[in-house]
């Protein structure tokens, strides 16, 4: 408990959360992808938008309004070990036990899993 009271937990997760989505910006500059990452304090969700959006009915319409590209990515990354719920609009979750070397892998992934998910 004392790592909830001091901020060990909340910081943890910020920074992983903050590290996830600087890592999945600079990999949609890289491959021109549409792929956005929304979170705080280790809560995240993907989205294929081509702009921003600031609300939940904004952010239920991207990728088509069906998630389908999210959910060819969701089943690349389950391939390769790392579980997303299978809807668009869900949050993900990290943990205290998640280390930067799990948020570096994540968009590993991610990167590799782009460019098939046009096909």
């Amino acid at each position: 408990m004392a790592e909830l009271r001091d901020g060990r937990v909340a910081k943890h997760l910020n920074h992983l959360t903050d590290m996830l989505k600087k890592n999945v910006e600079e990999i949609a500059r890289d491959l021109r992808s549409n792929i956005r990452v929304n979170g705080l304090g280790g809560e995240f969700t993907f989205f294929f938008s081509d702009h921003e959006f600031t609300n939940f009915r904004e952010a239920i319409s991207t990728d088509g309004g069906t998630g389908a590209k999210f959910l060819k990515l969701q089943k690349h990354l389950q391939d390769r070990g790392i579980r997303l719920l299978p809807r668009h609009i869900y949050h993900h979750g990290l943990s205290y036990s998640h280390t930067e070397k799990d948020i570096e892998e994540l968009p590993k992934a991610i990167r590799e899993s782009l460019p098939d998910l046009d096909a």
